[in-house]
């Protein structure tokens, strides 16, 4: 059935091979304009995960609620020296909140909104007090100004002489509060040194300071930056991006003692793209031109391998197409799917190449061609089924962006072998007459060198495959031990500036960047779950909106009830409207009268403060008195502040939660819909795997429904290698049931899995004793050394089954399976060059692995095969 079908492809092919190609080209042309129009590019690496995942599940209800907690940081290291760390950072603030795409710039809680939320975070006993002289606020707030101020205070004194007996002692409290507040005020605006401007110093414009956000141990101070990001793009934060780098450069330019730096997930990871987005290029120059010269000078010619290189164009257009179709988007692991097609699609067209330029050497065009879409055509189809398979195996993985990687490389490897099996052959059809003839280059024939090496292949085949064996054990007795690098920092570039700041924040405070969220319903469900998760000693620092405000209570909730709604209008109580010496010294004798009471009462403590105040309002009087334009002034400026103080903090009371939080924090800790988190960061460095663990069983603990990246990151990584895992498996279970199809023979099946086998334990093993672990990043290694290995085998032992001439003279196919083993050495070692460790690590793993799959291949399987023959357990016979 396979052959009939190669043979009506054939058919087909000289019949029409202006028709064939024409509607490929046609099609190629759909494809990439389809996918133009419709193909989106997906940067964000939470779409790499399936969405239906129980912890993806819950982190996309909690980006839902509480938005992107992915920022950058900048970072300013005190060094003992925190004055000019903090002007520093004032410094770079300033420039980036003028930079656009920046939503959110935060490096501190400013003054204002140290006030907006003073009520909340005052303790139980200044709240109380607080409230106690609510009624003294409108007057304030309102702009009164002293002298009315100075008698609604002496209206209140006096009130409260005649008629404290007769008073309810909290209305009694209230009141003689209201008119001590007030008095303070005045006196504290006059005169600046009082003991009276000490006590309501709070409320002065000057007296808060900008609370800047630092680490727990206060030498790293941060800025959050929360930048516009462009998932549509390769280079989600690039613009913004560059404008931050530019002005942390100048801040450093400002303060050039002081390390600045930039760090954050967003950060490593752009970094990371630039990284092996430049060693990609590097290493794609050198493996084109490495490649090119190596097809050009193997098969000989310049034209033929060109129409190869076309074919494989016409079939990536197809699979952009396909991808359009079947995926809709190419995301950070499918992206890689054209150095699947090059490095394996392209395999198809050496062997078609390879064997047509054989077969012509002795038939005309259209025999030749014929006989090479059957003969390398057995061999691309099982390849190209046991290649697409092992990703196509993918689909049965819980990983998102594994299984678009799956279909969209699997099907663009079927793609490319019917373009190498129908559009090759037409275009040959219609170029090869208008090409010079030119001769055969070495190796497509049988000369002494080879006949001897296949004699020796043949009558030593024993000792072949005991040296192979030997090879084995020696590589697998060797010093070193295969291992899964999950650290994905340890897999960055070497100098990045923000991967040496995630580690300097590490060691600082172990890894503030780093943090899982627990979600409360409520205001009072907060404590419990800080309390739990300080029982956790992988825990480190646990922040939530309680690192600010204080819990409510009733008693702290009737407390705010009972202050005033701002604004207030002015009060109108008294006809004066200038502050006089007469006045203030009227209510100073009503405060000496206060004090005496409350010293006869044995309240002395209250008694003093009273003496104090009555002092201070002797000495207004005196300076009205002396220098009376001079202290009117000052007084009503300062409450002027003062009012506009308490204002802030009146407003702010009757603000929600969220709406009263600092904007440094907002977002993070309190949600719309009202509900609270809490951010748990670790106290160990969890880009070790382990410690991750660690710290996500512990958050765990505290609240079973806990996510946040740290969460996304541990489980995605345990997914992809699990995944990896099951993929393999199914993979050789795929492997052996296509091979037992193409061959219907469980031996013939063995000998070809042999090259696998082999090539594939020489490869761990060498990688092992060469001190290269397998990562996220060379794990895409695997599949095409799988699906190399099998390929090299089936065309291989068809060639075999052929039965012409001498059964190890392997003619065209062993050159077509060097050089297809040779431009894949080439273009994927070139990235031995690479700065990024990963992108290395997978230039090294390929070499390795390509190269022992070759000599298992070229060396191994035809010594299996000739030990086979001469042992009576295998028949020369030609092929179906």
């Amino acid at each position: 059935m396979r052959d009939a079908a190669l043979h009506a492809i054939a058919a087909l092919v000289l019949r029409r091979p202006r028709t064939v190609v024409i509607v490929a080209a046609l099609l190629a042309l759909a494809g990439a304009l389809y996918a133009r129009a419709n193909l989106r590019l997906n940067a964000d690496t939470n779409d790499l995960i399936a969405p239906d995942r129980p912890y993806m599940k819950q982190f996309t209800r909690f980006m839902d609620e509480f938005g992107d907690t992915e920022h950058l940081f900048a970072v300013v290291d005190a060094q003992g020296d925190p004055d000019t760390a903090r002007r520093a950072v004032a410094a770079l603030d300033a420039r980036l909140r003028a930079l656009p795409d920046l939503p959110g710039v935060f490096a501190a809680i400013t003054p204002q909104e140290q006030r907006r939320i003073a009520t909340r975070a005052m303790t139980d006993a200044e709240l109380a007090d607080f409230a106690r002289a609510a009624d003294a606020y409108p007057a304030l707030v309102g702009g009164a100004g002293a002298a009315a101020i100075i008698e609604d205070a002496s209206r209140r004194l006096g009130a409260l002489v005649s008629r404290a007996a007769a008073m309810d002692p909290r209305e009694r409290d209230r009141l003689g509060a209201a008119a001590v507040f007030a008095l303070t005020a005045v006196a504290g605006a006059a005169l600046p040194d009082s003991a009276s401007a000490r006590a309501v110093a709070p409320l002065s414009e000057d007296a808060l300071a900008p609370r800047f956000i630092t680490s727990d141990t206060g030498r790293m101070h941060f800025i959050t930056i929360v930048p516009n990001k462009n998932y549509a793009t390769l280079g989600v934060i690039d613009g913004p991006l560059a404008l931050i780098r530019q002005a942390i450069d100048a801040t450093r330019a400002e303060f050039p003692g002081v390390p600045i730096g930039l760090t954050g997930k967003p950060v490593l990871q752009a970094d990371e793209m630039s990284t092996t987005n430049t060693d990609m290029m590097r290493a794609s120059a050198i493996a084109i031109v490495g490649c090119a010269g190596v097809i050009i000078f193997v098969l000989g010619g310049f034209w033929r391998p060109m129409l190869a290189v076309l074919s494989l164009a016409i079939a990536s257009a197809w699979t952009y197409g396909a991808a359009t179709l079947l995926v809709g988007q190419l995301n950070l692991l499918s992206i890689v799917f054209m150095l699947v097609l090059i490095g394996v699609g392209m395999d198809y067209g050496v062997h078609v190449i390879s064997r047509f330029r054989e077969l012509r050497a002795s038939r005309g065009l259209h025999d030749a061609i014929h006989a090479a879409v059957v003969h390398a055509g057995r061999g691309n189809l099982t390849g190209a089924a046991t290649s697409a398979g092992v990703f196509l195996m993918a689909l049965f993985t819980s990983f998102q962006g594994l299984r678009e990687l799956g279909v969209i490389a699997g099907v663009g490897l079927l793609l490319c072998m019917g373009a190498m099996t129908l559009v090759l052959p037409a275009l040959l059809v219609l170029v090869d007459p208008l090409l010079p003839t030119a001769a055969l280059p070495p190796g497509y024939e049988e000369t002494p060198r080879r006949r001897a090496i296949d004699r020796f292949l043949q009558r030593r085949a024993g000792w072949v495959l005991a040296a192979a064996a030997l090879a084995s054990a020696g590589l697998f007795l060797a010093p070193g031990a295969m291992r899964f690098e999950k650290n994905l920092l340890k897999l960055q570039a070497e100098g990045l500036e923000s991967v040496a700041w995630e580690r300097r924040v590490q060691q600082d405070s172990a890894a503030n960047t780093w943090f899982g969220v627990a979600v409360a319903d409520r205001p009072e469900d907060v404590p419990a779950l800080i309390e739990r998760a300080r029982r956790e000693p992988i825990i480190g620092a646990v922040r939530s909106a309680l690192d600010i405000v204080r819990p409510d209570t009733p008693e702290r909730t009737a407390l705010r009830a009972s202050l005033p709604d701002p604004p207030r209008p002015p009060s109108r109580h008294s006809p004066l409207t200038t502050l006089e010496s007469p006045g203030v010294e009227r209510v100073a004798s009503q405060v000496a009268l206060l004090a005496a009471g409350a010293a006869a009462a044995g309240e002395q403590a209250h008694a003093d403060r009273l003496a104090a105040l009555h002092a201070d309002l002797g000495a207004l009087a005196a300076r009205l008195t002396s220098e009376p334009d001079k202290a009117r002034a000052l007084a009503e400026s300062n409450l002027a502040e003062f009012g506009a103080s308490l204002d802030q903090m009146l407003r702010g009371d009757r603000l929600s939660l969220r709406d009263a939080l600092p904007d440094a924090v907002r977002e993070q800790f309190v949600a719309p819909s009202g509900r609270l988190a809490v951010l748990m960061h670790p106290r160990e460095d969890v880009w070790d795997y382990d410690k991750m663990g660690e710290f996500v069983a512990a958050m765990r603990r505290v609240d079973p429904e806990v996510t946040g990246v740290p969460i996304t990151h541990y489980e995605s990584i345990g997914e992809m290698g699990a995944a990896f895992v099951r993929m393999s498996l199914l993979a050789l279970a795929l492997i052996v049931t296509v091979l037992l199809l193409d061959f219907r023979s469980i031996r013939d099946a063995a000998v070809c899995l042999l090259p696998l086998a082999v090539g594939m334990a020489w490869t761990i093993e060498a990688l092992a004793l060469l001190g290269v672990s397998f990562n996220l990043a060379n794990f895409f290694a695997a599949p095409i050394l799988l699906g190399l290995s099998v390929d090299s085998g089936v065309h291989i032992l068809h060639r075999f089954k052929e039965g012409a001439g001498s059964r190890t003279h392997l003619g065209a196919t062993r050159r077509a399976v060097v050089v297809t083993s040779l431009t894949t050495m080439i273009g994927f070692g070139a990235l031995v060059i690479a700065h990024h460790k990963g992108l290395r690590s997978l230039g090294i793993a390929m070499g390795v692995g390509t190269g022992a799959c070759l000599i298992a291949a070229i060396i191994v399987l035809p010594a299996a095969v000739a030990l086979l023959e001469r042992n009576g357990r295998a028949r020369p016979g030609r092929a179906d």
